[in-house]
C-alpha cells in the first residue's frame, strides 16, 4: 500500500491557519463579565482618560518640583503644610510658593502642585511645617491625566483572547458590553471497532473507553469553541459517512479521531476525497504523523489519530491554531524555556514532540508510548524537538508549550 507523503508542522499549520481566515464568523453582543475566553470582534477604543485626574502614585506631599532644588537631609527646604487631600474627593485648595500639602496613594494632585515628595523623604515640624529631604523632578510620583489610557486609543484589538486583565480594562472604561465572536460549532466523531462509551463499566477482551471525544471537548471548550455533536462510530464506510453527512451542515468544522493511519479499515482519506477535498495527509512529527485535513462544502475536517497522546497533541498543535485564524486572534500560545533535566534523543528527519513533567524548575521528559495515558495525566506541556536536530543535551536550554492554553 503506498504510504502518504508527508509535510512539516509549520506547513500543516499555516495550511489549517489559512483556511481558517477564509470563514466569517458572525458576532454576538454579551455582558463583559461574561467575555472570559471570548474573541473581540472588533477594535475597543476608549472614550475616556484613565486617569481623568492627575493622581499620585504614592503616599507623600504635593508641592511645586522647582522649590525642591538642592534638598537634602542636611539642607532640606521649608514648606507650609496647608491641607491634607482626600481619596474620592476634589481639593478645593491651590498650591503656592513654598506650600505643600498632604496627598495619599491614588489622591487628586491639587491645583499648583506639579510634583509628590515620598512622605519617607520627609520629617514635619508640629502640624502645619515640612521639612523635605530630597529634590523631586516635574511629574515625579504623579499619575498624569490619560498616562494609562487616552481617549481615543485602541485598548484592545479585533481577536484577543479576552483574560480577566481585560476583564478589568473594560470595566475601567464602564464598558459593560461587547461584540464579541460568536463561538465556532464543532462536531466530533470518534471512530473504531473497539472504542466503547465512557458509561460501560465491564470491559469485554480488546475494548477501550473512548477518550478522544472527552478530552477533545474539553480542548476546543478552551480554544473556545462550542461542541454541538459527539458521536462513537463503528469502522464502517459506510455508517461513517453517514456520520459526516448528518453534521456537516450545521457545524463549521469537523474533528474525527482514529482511522487516519494507513491501512485496510482506515476510511477517512477516502472518505474525504469522496465528499470533499484533501490538502494534506501525515505530518513529519513524531507522535502524531497521521493526520489528515481538508474540507467538506468548504468546512474544514481534521482527521486526528487514535492515539489519545498523538491525538491530544495534534489537536493542540494545529487546531489551537485554526480556531485563533477563525477568530482574527493574534493570540501567542502560552509559552516559556526550561532547561531540559536529561538527555534525550529525537527522530532524525521529524519534529519529535515531547511531553514534559516540571520537576525542580526543569523540562522532565515523560518516556512512554504516544498512546499511554498517564502520560496525559502526568503532562504539564510538551517541548519540540526541530528535525534537524538529534537531540538535547541535559541543562540545555528548550522552549516549552504548557498545556494551559
Amino acid at each position: 500500500m503506498e504510504f502518504f507523503k508527508s509535510i512539516s508542522i509549520d506547513e500543516a499549520i499555516t495550511m489549517a491557519s489559512d483556511f481558517g481566515k477564509t470563514y466569517n464568523l458572525d458576532y454576538e453582543v454579551i455582558n463583559f463579565e461574561d467575555a472570559l475566553g471570548r474573541f473581540a470582534f472588533e477594535d475597543i477604543i476608549s472614550s475616556e482618560n484613565i486617569p481623568n485626574f492627575n493622581r499620585s502614585r504614592m503616599d507623600g506631599y504635593a508641592l511645586k518640583s522647582k522649590e525642591t532644588i538642592g534638598s537634602s537631609e542636611t539642607m532640606p527646604s521649608l514648606f507650609n503644610i496647608i491641607g491634607t487631600v482626600s481619596i474620592g474627593e476634589s481639593p478645593k485648595f491651590k498650591i503656592n510658593s513654598e506650600e505643600c500639602a498632604y496627598v495619599p496613594t491614588g489622591g487628586e494632585i491639587p491645583k499648583g502642585a506639579d510634583a509628590v515628595i515620598m512622605i519617607e523623604n520627609t520629617d514635619t515640624i508640629g502640624e502645619n511645617e515640612l521639612l523635605c529631604n530630597k529634590s523631586v523632578a516635574a511629574n515625579e510620583n504623579i499619575t498624569m491625566i490619560g498616562e494609562d489610557i487616552k481617549v481615543g486609543e485602541v485598548v484592545l484589538e479585533k481577536g484577543t483572547k479576552l483574560t480577566a486583565f481585560h476583564i478589568g480594562v473594560l470595566a475601567s472604561l464602564g464598558i459593560e458590553t461587547i461584540k464579541v465572536f460568536k463561538r465556532p460549532k464543532v462536531s466530533i466523531i470518534s471512530t473504531g471497532d473497539e472504542i466503547v462509551p465512557v458509561s460501560k463499566k465491564n470491559l469485554v477482551g480488546t475494548e477501550i473507553r473512548d477518550i478522544n471525544t472527552h478530552c477533545l471537548k474539553a480542548q476546543l471548550k478552551e480554544f473556545g469553541c462550542e461542541v454541538i455533536s459527539t458521536n462513537l462510530v463503528k469502522d464502517d464506510y459506510n455508517s461513517l459517512k453517514e456520520s459526516i453527512l448528518s453534521v456537516i451542515e450545521s457545524s463549521d468544522f469537523i474533528i474525527m479521531s482514529g482511522g487516519s493511519s494507513v491501512g485496510e479499515r482506515d476510511y477517512m482519506n477516502k472518505l474525504l476525497k469522496e465528499l470533499g477535498e484533501v490538502f494534506f495527509h501525515g505530518i513529519r512529527i513524531k507522535p502524531g504523523k497521521p493526520v489528515l485535513f481538508g474540507s467538506i462544502n468548504n468546512k474544514a475536517f481534521f482527521g486526528l489519530p487514535g492515539n489519545p497522546v498523538s491525538c491530544s497533541l495534534t489537536c493542540d498543535l494545529i487546531i489551537s491554531e485554526f480556531v485563533k485564524a477563525l477568530n482574527n486572534s493574534f493570540s501567542l500560545s502560552i509559552k516559556g524555556t526550561l532547561p531540559i533535566n536529561t538527555n534525550i534523543h529525537s527522530a532524525p528527519g521529524k519534529d519529535t514532540f515531547q511531553m514534559i513533567d516540571i520537576i525542580d524548575g526543569k523540562a522532565s521528559p515523560i518516556l512512554g508510548r504516544s498512546s499511554m495515558i498517564s502520560m496525559m495525566a502526568r503532562a504539564k506541556g510538551y517541548i519540540r524537538i526541530s528535525e534537524h536536530k538529534e537531540g538535547l543535551y541535559k541543562d540545555e536550554n528548550i522552549e516549552v508549550y504548557f498545556l494551559n492554553k
